[in-house]
């Protein structure tokens, strides 16, 4: 699909960077790591949940990708 392809390609060209976007398609969440959901109020949106979409561990490993690069030892040494 097309928008896999393009959510691959921001995360390759972009790595470092936090994108926030707004998603209608429940597939596109295996490109996130964080969902949140809002509410539409009289006066102002509503923070409806705030979800994790990946376990810590993974988290770190995202992050030290992000920070050292994705070399043979996973950024470390």
């Amino acid at each position: 699909k097309s928008q896999d392809t393009m959510m691959q390609t921001v995360m390759k060209e972009l790595p470092t960077v936090t994108i926030i976007s707004v998603a209608h398609r429940a597939e596109l969440e295996a490109f996130h790591t964080r969902k949140i959901t809002l509410e539409r109020r009289e006066g102002g949106a509503r923070l409806v949940s705030d979800v994790d979409l990946v376990s810590r561990k993974k988290k770190r490993g995202l992050i030290r990708r992000a920070l050292w690069g994705s070399g043979a030892n996973g950024g470390e040494g």
